[in-house]
């Protein structure tokens, strides 16, 4: 979610479509606003810029590859650009840049990691069970199984 962790990359490499992290963090921020975030509306503008930025991950690649390094970029990008928009809507610049530059680390990790990896360990888990099927990813680790 918009407020705590986000795992746009996770709708993006189960669908495998264009728009998929976009949508997904879109909707995320919404149904966030609609349980009473503090936040309010703002917060749907929040989920279109970290969904833009997981969004520049996969059309770096044309949306033709979804490795761990292509999510984990996915991630990074979500926190890089909800950090731009939050260095400006919090007022960041009155902190002293070692911490600001510390901030931004530590997002860029957890979205490498948290968004990244675990979003797809997590997709491999689904897909592995047979649930998603009938999305891209599954129809992947099918095709792969087949080979084997």
């Amino acid at each position: 979610m918009v407020s705590g962790l986000s795992y746009p990359s996770i709708a993006a490499y189960i669908l495998r479509k264009p728009g998929a992290a976009f949508l997904s963090e879109t909707i995320a921020a919404t149904v966030e606003m609609l349980l009473g975030n503090a936040m309010g509306p703002i917060i749907i503008v929040t989920g279109i810029i970290q969904g833009l930025g997981a969004e520049a991950a996969f059309a770096a690649t044309r949306y033709k590859r979804y490795s761990l390094w292509v999510l984990m970029l996915a991630g990074v990008g979500a926190a890089i650009f909800s950090f731009i928009w939050g260095y400006f809507r919090s007022g960041y610049a009155a902190l002293s840049t070692p911490y600001v530059v510390s901030m931004l680390v530590v997002r860029m990790l957890s979205g490498a990691i948290i968004s990244g990896m675990l979003g797809k360990a997590i997709s491999d888990s689904l897909a592995k069970t047979g649930v998603l099927s009938s999305f891209a990813l599954g129809k992947q680790m099918h095709k792969e199984r087949s080979v084997s």
